[in-house]
């Protein structure tokens, strides 16, 4: 597949020059898209939980039922599946830039619809762009951002990109607990969704400043111009470029040798022939199934209603305990990036695994104590979800960027969990 990622790197590379390069103006660039990529993209992940308070009694809504609600709801990360699994090939083809420009236009017109929808089937329409517009993003940006940034700074840009996911749930509550003083049930909930159309507005004028990943352009064959793109990036620094570009002719190498030994057959293909790939894919899907199956994006989508549910009936205040849960989850993510190093990866995951379940039941169980003191049972709960939720953030890192299946089993495991959740 032109343009693919490769599935084996054997070959041994030169050591890296010791000297790091100064950090450029085309870095900071990256790095503020970065940012705006990863707000949008919990922005309008997050928004609909508050939403969803105002949207069931709103007259041209013709009052939604519960079944038209989890609709709603879990169409979006079903489309974001589907928007996953065509980013792989479509990037190859056409470019990461030109995708994530892609991403950033179906945002703008995804939010403007949801905004302005009269009836619900509008409604809908906006959420299935909304969805497909986070798949290309969920899976895109993280590697424009691995193959368009220097090195030694790579894996902190993916790492602020990851902050600022859970960041947008925070200001997704924020602005909806603001947006909800004003006539909340005929217009504060359009300007909920109709806030995402800025983000993604300045995410759109920024990626047009920002030339395709000089991975990209060496797989098409466009040296001069990855030349080009790296003097941006290591600000001149021959000795960086020489290197970057070395290594990325190993890759294309590699892949080409690949290709004559499997033929020209599809990624998925490849690598389901590649034992210790394939063992990589299947750990990895397993993985994000179980992420999305225990139902932790599904108590973030529905943190409103659950809240409500427990006994608070002021939706204002709802929603802001709702963004302090959100906020919890931001600290989460921050958390293993201090420990990830000091402990692994492993132990963090299994301690977040068994405090996942142990949490689940708490959630569970304080329902059923709904006389006495299910609020604060709840939300303790709820918080302690959303720290432990950040550390399978590190599921990615045992792929090779082109295995597009690990990410579409992510959203729709997500979204078979969404259907039937809504209390």
């Amino acid at each position: 597949m032109a343009g693919g990622f490769s599935i084996q790197t054997t070959k041994t590379s030169r050591e890296p020059p010791q000297q790091l390069p100064s950090v450029s103006t085309y870095t900071i660039l990256l790095t503020l898209q970065a940012c705006i990529g990863g707000l949008l993209f919990g922005y309008d992940t997050g928004v609909v939980s508050s939403a969803m308070l105002f949207l069931p009694s709103n007259k041209g809504m013709n009052h939604l039922s519960t079944s038209w609600q989890e609709l709603i709801v879990s169409i979006t990360p079903g489309m974001a599946g589907i928007g996953a699994l065509l980013a792989g090939p479509t990037s190859d083809r056409y470019g990461r830039r030109m995708i994530i420009l892609l991403a950033s236009s179906i945002f703008f017109f995804g939010a403007l619809i949801c905004a302005a929808a009269p009836e619900r089937y509008t409604l809908l329409a906006g959420r299935i762009l909304l969805g497909i517009a986070i798949g290309f993003a969920s899976m895109i940006i993280p590697v424009f951002i691995s193959e368009g940034s220097p090195s030694h700074i790579r894996g902190t840009l993916v790492t602020v990109y990851q902050f600022m996911i859970a960041f947008g749930f925070i200001v997704a509550n924020a602005s909806a607990a603001l947006f909800a003083l004003y006539k909340p049930y005929t217009v504060g909930w359009r300007l909920m969704f109709g806030l995402a159309a800025v983000p993604s507005a300045l995410q759109f004028v920024g990626f047009l400043f920002l030339p395709d990943t000089p991975r990209y352009l060496v797989s098409k064959n466009r040296k001069e111009e990855a030349r080009e793109v790296l003097a941006k990036v290591y600000n001149g620094n021959e000795e960086w470029i020489n290197y970057e570009m070395s290594e990325m002719e190993i890759i294309r190498q590699e892949e080409e040798e690949h290709l004559q030994q499997t033929g020209d057959s599809s990624v998925l293909t490849r690598v389901l022939q590649t034992p210790h790939v394939r063992k990589a894919l299947i750990l990895g899907c397993s993985m994000q199934m179980f992420q999305q199956l225990l139902g932790i994006n599904t108590i973030l989508y529905y943190t409103g209603t659950i809240i409500q549910s427990a006994g608070v009936k002021d939706k204002i205040t709802t929603i802001w305990i709702s963004c302090a849960i959100s906020a919890v989850q931001a600290v989460g993510t921050i958390a293993p990036m201090k420990l990830i190093e000091k402990l692994g990866r492993r132990p963090i995951l299994l301690t977040s695994m068994a405090g996942v379940v142990i949490t689940l039941c708490m959630m569970g169980g304080s329902f059923l104590l709904l006389n006495k003191m299910p609020v604060k049972f709840l939300v303790d709960g709820a918080e302690l979800i959303c720290v432990d939720d950040s550390k399978f953030e590190d599921i990615k890192e045992t792929f090779k960027n082109d295995v597009t299946v690990d990410d579409n089993t992510n959203w729709e495991c997500q979204n078979e969990m969404e259907v039937p959740a809504r209390p």
